[in-house]
């Protein structure tokens, strides 16, 4: 099977999400834990930035960490496992929405704090392993919280439109999120080819470990065969050495009267009956030759009996 091939398998489908699965929620939960200690850090940022807002913005940071731990726990749990991909979106999301929030309670378009979202979404991109459906939700979470933010403090304030502030914070978050997202997809195609190749490989391994353990089957089978074919020879050879046994003591038996009949010097028997008995001590003769070239034969076959060559 070629690796195209391969890559089409829902074998190879099932094989990589149930890799990626297992990845993704341990990278998730180190994301929750990096969202847990840099989200009150960020309280020395609100004491130099915005002075007035210190206390409350750590009320706000202090509440997005307790919830990225709940959802660091769920991560941890079956269901949550089952969801993962959901509860990563809620990961980033969080975040996004309370600096979202700080952003609408200060100045709007105007804040510094929209570098926030792009550190969020940078950070997101380097730890999270997304597909490109997570990606497209993430930016359109990340620009939709920022804009209802602005919006919503320009409705309060009553504060005209900054175009070239607004083109220029959401032109930064855009092409941010553009370039962490097209990172993610090449690293995604990557890390699929990748487990692909090995998933070639660890099944060509497969088959070959099949392929030696049939040839070893095989090759037991031949021995068994052998060691039968061995013992059936040899019960061949005893039983040709035992019949050629009893065949030549009865023969004997019988040439021997033959002989003695046939040196009878008077005239006991007629000439025809004397032809008679040297037919039968020829053919006797013959017989018994037969029977001692099979016992040489088995003989020969057991090793009892060694040829010289002359």
């Amino acid at each position: 099977m070629s690796v195209r091939e391969t890559e089409k398998s829902p074998e190879l489908l099932a094989a990589y999400e149930e890799y990626e699965r297992e990845r993704t929620i341990r990278n998730n939960r180190i994301g929750c834990i990096l969202g847990i200690i840099f989200m009150p850090a960020g309280f020395s940022l609100d004491y130099f930035v915005y002075r007035d807002h210190t206390w409350e913005f750590l009320a706000l940071r202090v509440i997005c960490s307790i919830l990225l731990l709940a959802v660091w726990w769920a991560l941890g749990t079956s269901p949550g496992g089952r969801h993962y991909r959901i509860l990563g979106l809620i990961e980033v999301s969080l975040p996004l929405a309370f600096i979202s929030e700080m952003i609408r309670r200060t100045e709007g378009f105007e804040s510094p704090y929209y570098a926030g979202l792009n550190l969020v979404v940078f950070g997101a991109g380097l730890i999270l392993r997304w597909r490109v459906k997570d990606i497209l939700a993430m930016l359109g979470i990340m620009v939709g919280l920022y804009l209802i933010a602005c919006l919503s403090r320009g409705a309060q304030m009553g504060w005209p439109t900054h175009g070239a502030m607004t083109f220029n914070n959401l032109y930064f978050l855009l092409v941010t999120g553009v370039f962490i997202g097209t990172g993610l997809i090449v690293d995604a195609n990557r890390r699929f080819r990748e487990f692909g190749l090995r998933f070639q490989l660890d099944k060509s391994r497969e088959e070959l470990q099949l392929s030696n353990t049939e040839l070893e089957e095989n090759r037991l089978q031949l021995e068994e065969s052998n060691r039968k074919l061995v013992e059936m020879d040899k019960v061949k050879s005893r039983f040709f050495a035992n019949i050629s046994h009893e065949l030549r003591t009865p023969l004997t038996l019988l040439l021997a009267p033959l002989e003695a009949m046939l040196h009878k010097t008077d005239e006991a028997f007629s000439e025809t009956t004397r032809e008679w008995l040297r037919t039968m001590q020829g053919n006797g003769l013959r017989l018994l030759k037969l029977i001692n070239d099979l016992l040489d034969l088995v003989k020969l076959e057991s090793g009892a009996m060694q040829v010289k060559k002359i």
